[in-house]
């Protein structure tokens, strides 16, 4: 056998092993058959014919995506709605986009820096989760709800 004929001969076995490794690893997890962890086992209907799979009611579809979101490494949902914790009620954050340098903030629908003066309100600080404004004797926090 020739070089060339044994380092393809290697390069199918290790091909062969990559496939096996991933075929393992992309199974669900199996457990005994009876154990605690199964779901219990509904017995056969009296009706012959196949059941209709029923989609949930459109509220609870969008609790369980809200409830999904939550469960992301995100953190946070980006577009949700704003919650102020002023007096300053006619300000809502409606999203951040966080840049260390450059941090961005939309506020009533119009994107603003560190500096700008927005109904009167001066931004002081844009922080990842906030906002801080000034009418220059009280400084509030608008807030982004979780």
């Amino acid at each position: 056998m020739t070089r060339q004929q044994q380092q393809l001969a290697m390069f199918v076995a290790l091909v062969g092993v990559m496939i096996a490794v991933y075929a393992r690893a992309l199974r669900p997890p199996s457990s005994p058959a009876g154990s605690a962890q199964d779901p219990p086992v509904a017995p056969p209907s009296a009706s012959p014919g196949p059941r209709a799979a029923q989609a949930p009611p459109e509220p609870l579809a969008r609790e369980a995506q809200r409830q999904h979101a939550t469960l992301l490494a995100w953190g946070r949902d980006p577009f949700a709605q704003g919650v102020m914790t002023s007096q300053a009620s006619r300000l809502v954050l409606l999203g951040i986009v966080w840049d260390a340098q450059q941090p961005l903030a939309i506020v009533n629908g119009r994107t603003v820096r560190m500096g700008e003066e927005l109904d009167g309100y001066r931004i002081v600080e844009i922080a990842q989760d906030r906002v801080s404004v000034t009418d220059g004797t009280q400084t509030f926090q608008l807030l982004l709800s979780p």
